[in-house]
């Protein structure tokens, strides 16, 4: 159950980057979002040492916005459910009128 709340919250924050980045149509911010996905959508109680190593690499890429970076560290630190930080840094991530940059 708990799980499933987590994948919801995650998938409702990637769609929400996904309208935003959208126009934008830049295909490596494109392919870390589906990266991401794919990994919330995969993840069975916390990332593979595989999963950590991409996240990570999202998350240090500088030519990424911040959001996808903030998105990319909070999910690879997941261990069957997000941190509080996590959660708040997702929350901000939701309410946000525009993604960071």
């Amino acid at each position: 159950m708990k799980m499933t709340l987590v994948r919801k919250l995650a998938v409702i924050a990637l769609f929400g980057l996904f309208s935003q980045f959208s126009m934008a149509q830049n295909p490596a911010v494109f392919g870390a979002l589906q990266e991401i996905a794919g990994f919330v959508a995969s993840i069975n109680h916390f990332p593979t040492d595989a999963d950590k190593a991409a996240l990570v690499e999202i998350s240090n890429n500088g030519s990424l916005p911040q959001g996808i970076r903030m998105m990319a560290s909070v999910v690879s630190e997941i261990s069957h459910s997000p941190s509080d930080q996590g959660k708040e840094l997702m929350a901000s991530i939701q309410t946000a009128g525009q993604a960071p940059e």
